[in-house]
């Protein structure tokens, strides 16, 4: 398999172009994809906004975000964030024509949009022909061999961080508002509300910097 890395020109973009813009974003980057299908996508990113009084939950409503959670303020003012929603029928279209293989890298600079693409030659060049095809203009940054070894953020925890982060999880202790408390997830994992958060703790930092080194 192979990955093709091609940038859009932001300055292109017009309504009903194939790739959406988030004007008040200065750079948005997907660090990691968790899902993305016609349907619906989700992932993690970190994001920088054009004012100071950028935050991650002004994304909701554009580009078919319905949930934006911010995880961590970063050092130089970005914000790292959970996101998903619904792709808009230009996500859509790319899709299609990616065959659904859209992965990291995504990117959003002040210039242009990056996104990669993997499969066969056959499948990246089709994907080239058609974005030609469309009017959208590209430039091809990188053309390699695709890692598609598996790797879990999940992997990167302990088994009691694990734990204690799915019951979290399933139980709305991250949904906002909050359905679930720490009292609750302790009940569920039948420990005591100390280690609980403790390893809830211990665990999200493990996911952020293992995302981050990435």
């Amino acid at each position: 398999m192979r990955r093709v890395i091609a940038e859009i020109p932001r300055d292109d973009f017009a309504p009903g172009n194939e790739i959406p813009q988030l004007a008040f974003v200065e750079r948005l980057r997907v660090v990691h994809l968790l899902q993305f299908r016609r349907e619906f996508y989700s992932g993690i990113c970190r994001v920088r906004f054009r004012t100071a009084s950028g935050r991650p939950d002004y994304m909701v409503g554009h580009s078919g975000m319905t949930k934006v959670v911010t995880l961590a303020r970063m050092e130089d003012g970005s914000y790292l964030a959970y996101f998903e929603g619904k792709p808009t029928k230009g996500w859509a279209r790319l899709t299609t024509l990616a065959g659904s293989n859209l992965v990291p890298r995504l990117e959003l600079t002040p210039e242009s949009w990056r996104i990669a693409v993997i499969g066969t030659g056959r499948q990246l060049r089709t994907f080239l022909s058609d974005l030609r095809r469309r009017g959208v203009h590209h430039h091809v940054l990188s053309v390699g061999s695709a890692d598609l070894r598996e790797d879990s953020p999940l992997d990167w925890l302990t088994a009691r961080q694990r734990e204690a982060l799915v019951a979290a999880y399933r139980s709305g202790y991250f949904d906002t508002p909050r359905r679930a408390g720490s009292d609750r997830v302790a009940k569920i994992l039948k420990r005591g509300k100390s280690a609980t958060v403790e390893h809830l703790r211990k665990g999200q930092k493990r996911l952020l910097d293992g995302i981050l080194r990435s």
